[in-house]
């Protein structure tokens, strides 16, 4: 079982950062939608980490992309925040997707539209996460 507390999280800037990231490279409407706030989704993402217990990261990956692109906190950029910020949790784990591009971007299509649900997307990203390569330090003479 993943001890939640042991892993990286993101919080509501990192998730603004990447979203405004995101809009510099592939402009689109900026701003949050009234009443919305990245803050209100990463209370959900943390009620859903601690209210179920996880037996792997791949479901934590999982509820990060449902409830960012499901939860529509931007004017616009919402699936590819969803999906960038999701690359960004596992990276900063160890972890990183091997898939290609357009089946992730069904994934997150279909997260958004309530058309599957994390645990499904948990369950396919299981067989394509893999380790990030670790370099050990060289001290060079």
């Amino acid at each position: 079982m993943v001890n939640v507390d042991d892993l990286s999280h993101l919080d509501a800037s990192d998730i603004e950062a990447i979203h405004d990231s995101i809009l510099e490279q592939y402009p689109g409407l900026p701003g949050n939608k009234p009443g919305m706030s990245a803050e209100a989704v990463v209370g959900r993402i943390f009620a859903n980490i601690y209210y179920r217990q996880f037996s792997g990261i791949e479901q934590v990956a999982a509820i990060y992309a449902e409830a960012i692109a499901r939860g529509h906190v931007f004017n616009d950029g919402n699936k590819r925040t969803a999906l960038v910020s999701t690359f960004t949790f596992l990276e900063g784990n160890g972890f990183t997707i091997v898939a290609p591009d357009d089946v992730l971007a069904d994934w997150i299509v279909d997260l958004a539209e309530g058309k599957r649900n994390n645990s499904e997307f948990a369950m396919w990203l299981k067989g394509k996460l893999r380790r990030l390569r670790t370099t050990p330090e060289v001290e060079l003479l």
